[in-house]
């Protein structure tokens, strides 16, 4: 009761639901699909019938109606209507005349038996407890169990959003991972290709080594040969050749 006194609207197919929703001047629709009589008549006594479904194909649109339009329901004349019915039963329970039907005394018997439950109440309350205290008791055990249930509702919000921040938070690491997974890759990539390149110029440091000791032996070999008699022969051989020539 003290979920549905502290709600905002009532959807349900449950009659007492309806009842204690309304009681507490909460919206409600009646999602009758069953057909129940007391239900339809219950929406019809207090004017309400436009809140009662008995097709799910209506139930949406009657909700949205519901939730812009429907007021509380003002139920002092059905509260003081029922006080009045309940003490005319009351009264004919207590009277002492005898009432018979159909030579049934039920009725006679029933009121008997609720004198000797008052006067075992009446004792009850007179020698053992204190009537007064275990009202205000359960008044305060009644507010507990609503402000429980608040704070019930509010740390399943609160679980509800640390939840989705534990979520954001993981799918941020992932993207992280990858990312730092793609630069390692990048990053292997790159080494590997300086490696290669270094490789490379260690031949071409090597060929061009082996290219100075050929240069070298070139000179020397120029050189031995400039200087030999051989050479100096064909040049005054070549020398000859030119004079005669001119």
């Amino acid at each position: 009761m003290s979920l549905l006194a502290n709600s905002y609207m009532y959807i349900g197919v449950s009659f007492h639901g309806a009842i204690t929703a309304v009681c507490h001047g909460k919206k409600a629709v009646a999602f009758d699909y069953v057909q129940n009589g007391k239900t339809r008549d219950l929406f019809n006594m207090l004017n309400l019938n436009e809140y009662y479904v008995t097709h799910s194909k209506n139930l949406f649109t009657q909700v949205l109606h519901c939730h812009k339009n429907m007021l509380p329901v003002d139920i002092k004349e059905k509260v003081i209507s029922l006080h009045h019915h309940f003490d005319a039963i009351i009264g004919i329970l207590k009277d002492d005349k005898s009432y018979v039907k159909n030579r049934n005394d039920f009725i006679c018997k029933l009121s008997k038996t609720i004198s000797k439950i008052n006067m075992t109440f009446d004792s009850f309350r007179t020698m053992n407890y204190n009537y007064e205290i275990l009202k205000s008791q359960f008044a305060q055990l009644d507010d507990l169990s609503r402000t429980v249930h608040m704070q019930h509702a509010n740390l399943q919000q609160e679980h509800a959003s640390l939840q989705q921040s534990n979520a954001n938070l993981q799918d941020h690491i992932k993207a992280q991972n990858t990312i730092y997974i793609k630069n390692n890759e990048e990053k292997n990539k790159f080494n590997q290709k300086i490696a290669q390149l270094q490789a490379n110029n260690n031949e071409l440091r090597n060929q061009l080594g082996i290219l100075n000791r050929e240069k070298s032996e070139l000179e020397q070999w120029k050189n031995e040969m400039i200087s030999s008699r051989t050479y100096s022969f064909i040049n005054k051989i070549n020398n000859i050749k030119k004079n005669i020539k001119k």
